[in-house]
């Protein structure tokens, strides 16, 4: 299922209706539906996407089925009840996938390759799902953008189920994007890029190893890579200076693996470089690095989209889906029973 729907929230919008319903998306192919108050109608309500595109919905059981294409923020088709009722919809977007920000081009991790530092003997694909835009200079930027950055910042903190959202998103991603011959059984082991001290290296790294260990049926390495001694304070956003020192390796671990070597932020890329080739040096047999975000290059990048004269049309397009959230748009009760 593609990553652009998963955990995004829509609105019901159909002509001649009286209650507004919200749906989200799930990876499992279930769909939650919600009443205009925001509780949840349980019941069993299902998604999936036809080879030809389509997105086919199925509401309380089948009591009504949803078929419509996607055409950017929309979804537009045609919906039919058990009574043979049959209605135009519309679905718009309010809340985007938080890793999805205006700047992905892809459905993809998009793919940056690197030649290392200057003693790496080895070239490194990596994938990043996004752009990270730091506040120190990027102090004005569109909603979306917004979203984005608070999600990485949650994701750090270890803020409710970002971890499981952010698993979530990259094994989708991952699945459709790195070459088959990696993917080697028994061979692939997901580690990490250790945070500055233990406490936040298990709040950030142990739940979302879990998970997307457990979702890729590869070997969990959240243990493998150890800091033994605390790195220094760093901030949000600043670029690294390859140190890797105070880390240990259970190289036995490693022997002939493909190592998935997961952080959240890459900004320089020196310390994902230096400890790759670490990797290499004790065992490994290919490293792939995997982030949410890679920060934004203002060296080698021309300006984002929405630093351009759009930028104020641009936002006020995202503050709008946003404030879709408090709006109260009509819709048929066709599709409930009861």
């Amino acid at each position: 299922m593609p990553n652009t729907l998963i955990n995004t929230r829509w609105q019901l919008v159909r002509t001649a209706t009286t209650l507004p319903r919200n749906i989200e998306f799930k990876e499992d192919g279930t769909l939650k539906l919600f009443s205009p108050n925001g509780t949840e109608i349980i019941n069993n309500h299902k998604w999936y996407l036809t080879d030809d595109g389509k997105v086919i919905i199925t509401l309380n059981n089948f009591y009504v089925k949803y078929v419509g294409v996607i055409d950017g923020d929309r979804i537009i088709g045609t919906a039919t009840n058990v009574k043979r009722v049959t209605w135009k919809f519309e679905a718009k977007m309010i809340t985007p996938n938080p890793l999805n920000s205006q700047s992905s081009s892809t459905n993809n991790l998009s793919k940056f390759q690197i030649s290392g530092n200057k003693t790496s003997k080895h070239t490194y694909k990596y994938y990043a799902l996004d752009h990270y835009y730091p506040v120190n200079k990027f102090p004005d930027v569109p909603v979306d953008v917004q979203n984005q950055r608070r999600f990485i910042f949650n994701f750090k903190d270890g803020v409710g189920d970002t971890y499981k959202i952010a698993a979530d998103s990259i094994k989708s991603a991952l699945l459709n994007t790195v070459p088959a011959s990696f993917w080697i059984e028994s061979r692939v082991i997901c580690c990490v890029v250790p945070a500055s001290n233990e406490e936040s290296n298990k709040l950030r790294f142990e739940n979302y190893c879990k998970v997307i260990s457990s979702s890729l049926r590869v070997e969990n390495g959240f243990s493998v890579i150890r800091r033994t001694q605390n790195k220094g304070k760093s901030y949000r956003g600043e670029s690294s200076r390859g140190d890797i020192s105070g880390l240990h390796i259970d190289v036995k671990l490693i022997q002939s693996k493909n190592i998935l070597l997961f952080d959240d932020v890459m900004t320089t890329g020196r310390s994902f470089s230096a400890l790759a080739d670490l990797l290499m040096e004790n065992g490994a047999n290919e490293v792939i690095g995997v982030f949410l975000a890679k920060t934004y290059d203002t060296f080698n990048n021309t300006m984002p989209l929405w630093m351009s004269s759009n930028q104020s049309k641009e936002s006020n397009i995202s503050k709008s889906i946003e404030d879709g959230l408090r709006f109260i748009v009509p819709e048929p009760d066709d599709d409930l029973p009861f």
